[in-house]
């Protein structure tokens, strides 16, 4: 490492200079900190963790179309990556409260949220990563209203992905941090995700016992840091010995049906030639007609549970266009 220029040097990570234009070498240390680097330590092997599960999840975003800066891993703690203009500011999506947001209005960590929520913070170490609102955003040339209606689908797109996936595995996604920067490619620019996911900047809690497997281990003084990012990245199916099917019990064929239909205000023109034709057959006062996809299909699963998660990440990645529809899951009884 030392014979490569130092581009930038942050909390977890080192960015190098790299081995083409345009691409950077990321470098993933074993440092923990939190309440702006008021704690410090060194977890042993944190970053080759991070950086097998940024990988698999990087991924597992571009398979379903989010752009990213991630091009491959390079060795246990070292990716290569394209070098984006990071966008000065935290996004912080929510589907339970935890952290700073259950302080701020007293809620009782773990409570389900009526829908989530996203919070955007400058990032400022000086600062104290304050939050912040869209005007502000804007205001100060952080980031146009355009780039925000981006990188506000993006976060949601990446939500409802990364909660289907992970509850697959029996992890909750209580929340989760990340950043976007912007792609520059023959004179275009695009918004990517950028920097990682993994414990570092996602609370992942066991979905059935609550227990915290992510950076909190280390905030909280719960021990433990280092096997608990062993846990995700094992029912992620990333340590050779362990996976995802090591958690199912003896699988039988579950019967199950997925119904999929538009996001309300998204356009159906098939509905609305419906609703149109019924008015001209006579049928007058009909309206609100919308259409309904329904797929069936059978699978093995080790209990209703199991099939549901194994479902809802079919829907996620295939079904469904989360984007402008919505489904439900349905599992038969047995």
């Amino acid at each position: 490492m030392a014979r490569r220029r130092r581009v930038y040097e942050g909390k977890a990570k080192v960015l190098f200079e790299g081995p083409e234009p345009g691409t950077l070498i990321q470098y993933f240390k074993d440092d923990a900190t939190a309440f702006n680097k008021k704690k410090h330590a060194i977890i042993t092997g944190k970053g080759v963790l991070n950086n097998r599960i940024s990988e698999y999840l990087m991924l597992r975003l571009g398979e379903i179309g989010i752009p990213t800066h991630f091009i491959r891993r390079l060795n246990m703690r070292e990716q290569l990556v394209r070098e984006v203009e990071i966008i000065p500011v935290e996004v912080v999506v929510r589907n339970y409260a935890a952290g700073s947001l259950a302080e701020r209005f007293r809620i009782e960590e773990g409570t389900l949220l009526p829908r989530s929520i996203v919070e955007y913070y400058y990032k400022s170490d000086e600062l104290g990563d304050p939050l912040v609102t869209e005007e502000h955003i804007t205001a100060f040339g952080w980031a146009t209203y355009s780039e925000l209606d981006e990188i506000m689908n993006l976060a949601l797109r990446l939500n409802d992905f990364l909660a289907g996936l992970f509850i697959g595995v029996g992890l909750k996604l209580i929340d989760f941090k990340v950043e976007f920067g912007r792609l520059w490619e023959d004179e275009e620019m695009r918004i990517v995700l950028a920097d990682e996911i993994s414990p570092d900047n996602c609370r992942l809690w066991d979905a059935r016992t609550s227990e915290r497997y992510d950076k909190d281990r280390f905030r909280r003084d719960l021990g433990n840091v280092e096997e608990g990012y062993q846990e995700i990245a094992r029912r992620l199916g990333i340590l050779p010995e362990a996976g995802p099917r090591d958690l199912k019990g003896p699988e039988t064929p579950v019967k199950a049906r997925v119904a999929i239909r538009y996001r309300p205000g998204v356009l159906d023109p098939e509905a609305r030639a419906i609703e149109k034709a019924l008015a001209n057959l006579g049928f007058t006062g009909v309206r609100g007609v919308a259409r309904t996809r329904i797929i069936e299909l059978e699978l093995d699963a080790a209990d209703r549970e199991a099939a549901e998660a194994e479902v809802r990440r079919m829907s996620e990645e295939l079904l469904a266009n989360p984007v402008i529809e919505t489904y439900s899951v349905t599992i038969a009884d047995r």
